[in-house]
């Protein structure tokens, strides 16, 4: 029996669609014959790229497809409609001509213009099962006017023409059937691939991570790890880490004082088999950051982002010049080193900003991390932060799932769908809507040496937030190839 070939569409960046590569990654795992199809620009996760690396034989099992590249040419920007009609006949010519005809097309949605048209058009001619993935309506995402109301007419008439959906929370899933024509649709969480992020990151690991940001060795390179307190900072969670070393469930240790100035790090890396000595020598200066404790006490903050209007970076911001203004009058909240990272059209316009501020207990630096590192800084964090607006207020922020893969716990913009299905205040997080807000409970979680986030802490490496590979089999696989129900949550 010839395995299923399963074509997953994705019309962005495949790379930063970790959803639908984990999508890829368990059809493989199923004995499915998986192509992904996308625009190239980030790297896909590491085990889809050993895949890749591997696929030399005459019939990989995994292949990614790039996209054709949308025109350059302004007339594209200033008329969207050409843009569309480019995507449609760039998408048909690919899913008709340059690929074999798959037995199961999987579609991310959004967007949905043109991609919902195309795939319905595709699949029937080619005889092809079509399920919809929906992370959030696409028309949301757009402004308001005639033509998101056209978008939201087209997407509920085409909702319920596919074999199967899947929906990202149940709230959706309400959406769907009530106001999508009765479209049903299977629930199916985000869930953290345990293959790719493997809960905290050990100290030894961390503490070849952490010397990467100390060289100002991170992703890219871009990192100005030039103030000595930031250096400092580093250090102490690398001796916090090392601390925690024989903790059980998550290595979770006390708030261990750091090395003292001048001290040496020394972290192994071993890729490959081989192994690599790093060391790092600090000698204090006298710069921010001036009580030593607070150096080497330092809390590791975390927030990812993609520098975009979408989410508002501008209320970490002012909560971290607000909890500088609390640090600095209360000598027991510890200082607080947070890492952004992420690329997008906003980073310059903030990156600016946070070089303009003069913060004393706060350091703020950004990073664009290679895929394998992401989850490795996650692991070493104390705490997440998202920034995620939802635009429909039904979607939840993949981000988070990381997190929790991670074992960190998260403080999170709130909106009513995630605080119902996502984030327990106080169990696994903590929500907030304004900078103040967000300030108040840093400010909480961090008195008492640290206690109520140490609970945080560990309620989230012993509860988690489940599997990938669980929810999938129960909930996704028999949905995408056609032997499951429609509507299960």
């Amino acid at each position: 029996m010839t395995a299923p070939h399963v074509l997953i569409l994705v019309l962005g960046d495949a790379g930063r669609s970790p959803r639908m590569q984990y999508h890829a990654l368990s059809l493989l795992q199923s004995g499915c014959d998986v192509t992904l199809c996308g625009y190239g620009g980030n790297r896909l996760i590491e085990p889809l790229e050993q895949q890749i690396e591997q696929g030399s034989s005459p019939s990989p099992l995994f292949t990614f497809c790039p996209l054709p590249a949308n025109p350059k040419h302004p007339i594209f920007n200033a008329v969207k409609p050409l843009k569309a009609v480019f995507q449609f006949l760039a998408l048909l010519a690919v899913l008709l001509f340059r690929r074999p005809r798959p037995d199961v097309l999987l579609l991310q949605i959004p967007p949905a213009i043109p991609t919902m048209l195309t795939a319905l058009f595709v699949c029937s001619v080619r005889r092809t099962r079509l399920v919809f993935d929906w992370h959030n309506f696409g028309h949301t995402l757009m402004p308001s006017g005639p033509l998101q109301a056209l978008a939201k007419v087209y997407e509920t008439f085409l909702a319920p023409l596919a074999d199967a959906n899947l929906c990202v929370t149940k709230a959706m899933q309400g959406v769907l059937k009530e106001a999508y024509r009765g479209t049903r649709a299977t629930v199916f969480y985000d869930r953290p691939k345990a293959d790719v992020f493997a809960g905290r990151t050990g100290p030894r690991e961390g503490a070849v991570l952490l010397g990467k940001l100390m060289e100002g060795e991170g992703g890219t390179g871009e990192f100005d790890a030039s103030c000595v307190c930031v250096r400092t900072c580093l250090e102490g969670i690398v001796e916090r880490m090392e601390a925690s070393r024989g903790a059980t469930t998550s290595g979770i240790g006390s708030n261990a004082a750091g090395p003292s100035p001048g001290c040496k790090i020394t972290a192994r890396s071993a890729p490959g088999g081989s192994v690599r000595r790093r060391t790092t020598t600090m000698k204090m200066k006298t710069t921010a950051l001036q009580d030593t404790k607070r150096k080497n006490d330092a809390v590791l903050v975390v927030s990812s982002t993609s520098w975009t209007w979408d989410e508002d970076f501008s209320i970490l911001l002012e909560g971290m010049v607000e909890y500088d203004a609390r640090a600095t009058k209360d000598p027991a909240l510890p200082a607080v080193l947070l890492y952004v990272t992420g690329k997008g059209p906003l980073k310059q316009h903030y990156t600016e900003k946070i070089a303009a501020l003069e913060l004393s207990h706060v350091a703020i630096r950004t990073a664009w991390l290679e895929p394998a590192d992401y989850p490795r800084l996650l692991g070493c964090a104390d705490l997440g932060v998202s920034l995620h607006a939802s635009s429909s207020g039904v979607d939840l922020p993949m981000k988070i799932v990381d997190m929790f893969g991670a074992q960190t716990p998260v403080a999170a913009l709130a909106y009513p769908c995630l605080a119902d299905e996502m984030v327990t205040e106080g169990e696994n997080g903590v929500v907030f809507v304004t900078a103040t807000e967000l300030c108040d409970k840093l400010v909480r979680l961090l008195q008492d040496d640290w206690a109520e986030l140490k609970r945080m802490q560990r309620y989230v490496c012993k509860h988690g937030y489940g599997d990938w590979d669980d929810e999938w089999n129960r909930k996704a696989k028999d949905v995408i190839l056609g032997r499951g129900r429609k509507d299960q949550v």
